[in-house]
């Protein structure tokens, strides 16, 4: 093809010289090259569960998927984990070597910040097929769900990912020697600063499904007693917050859950506060009967002075 549009511009060049040419400039087109799909005959293959399912709030499925990202010389994995309905990256891995424990450490962080999910969807690579990943998805009661064989339309958003990643980023602007030694030196898990995917928190901001989907904001806020089982309003606060923190991710449906700490600003009323979204009231429900808030519940009254709580759709 570039043959022929140098050919149409007065430059009587072939194929081949084309070819040679490119080569000395160090130039080449841009296309795929480590298969980072791999499937391990070993390992049980888990049926795809999103055909003809209405996709419709957060939380609802998860997608994660591995890529490389080409370095000056070799390349590095990035393993990605995102909500489906809103498009939105939630937590992202980027390690030297293609194995389950960083798409576990991707996803234990995404469970921590955002929740459960109803369905993790992956496809068969032998990094979302070993027991390792099976058993973190499978033994919070999550369901999952793999795509089927070479059908990368399964599993579109997270390929549209990295459809802009590459095109827009990586392949355009490969990364020196010293990044790729740098990925070497730190720990696996960790993304290293100045490559191309710092910014994948910030590549698309969260959306919303469908007009009129929403989720459920639950706040709550206390005031303390000045001194309460043995402890002063300070202690108390701290013991508060970390009993507050045992309710995190406890029911599916349950995302965002912050925990903060007053200031003791002559302005401020209330000692303690808590910041948590849900899927919808049944999620709620289900989070406040849940035994976990049940049993801090008496802890809560014994401290607090006053409480006040509000839920809002956002």
């Amino acid at each position: 093809m570039l043959a022929r549009l140098l050919c149409r511009e007065g430059h009587e060049l072939g194929r081949l010289r084309v070819r040679t040419l490119m080569r000395r400039m160090g130039v080449e087109a841009l296309y795929r090259k480590p298969n980072t799909s791999r499937r391990n005959a070993k390992h049980k293959i888990w049926p795809h569960l999103l055909r003809g399912l209405k996709i419709e709030r957060a939380n609802q499925v998860w997608a994660l998927d591995t890529t490389y990202i080409p370095m000056a010389r070799g390349f590095v994995y990035l393993t990605a984990v995102v909500d489906w309905a809103r498009r939105k990256v939630l937590t992202h891995r980027v390690a030297i070597t293609l194995g389950a424990v960083h798409a576990v450490d991707a996803l234990e962080e995404a469970f921590s910040r955002y929740g459960l999910p109803g369905i993790v969807n992956a496809d068969q690579g032998s990094q979302f097929t070993a027991g390792t990943f099976t058993e973190a998805v499978l033994g919070r009661g999550i369901r999952l769900s793999m795509d089927g064989k070479g059908c990368w339309r399964d599993n579109v958003f997270v390929e549209r990912v990295w459809r802009s990643i590459k095109y827009e980023r990586s392949w355009l602007v490969p990364k020196s020697d010293r990044r790729l030694q740098a990925a070497h030196t730190q720990p696996a898990s960790q993304p290293f600063p100045g490559t191309p995917f710092t910014f994948l928190i910030r590549l698309r901001p969260s959306i919303k499904a469908r007009k009129g989907a929403s989720m459920l904001r639950h706040i709550v806020m206390w005031k303390l007693k000045e001194t309460a089982e043995g402890a002063d309003r300070a202690e108390n606060a701290q013991k508060l917050k970390a009993t507050l923190e045992t309710c995190r991710s406890i029911v599916q449906g349950q995302g965002h859950f912050e925990v903060g700490i007053g200031l003791g600003l002559p302005a401020s009323t209330f000692d303690v506060v808590l910041v948590s979204d849900f899927d919808d009231s049944a999620a709620l429900d289900s989070y406040q009967n849940h035994p976990k808030h049940v049993a801090i519940k008496a802890f809560v009254g014994a401290v607090t002075e006053g409480r006040q709580c509000v839920d809002y759709e956002v």
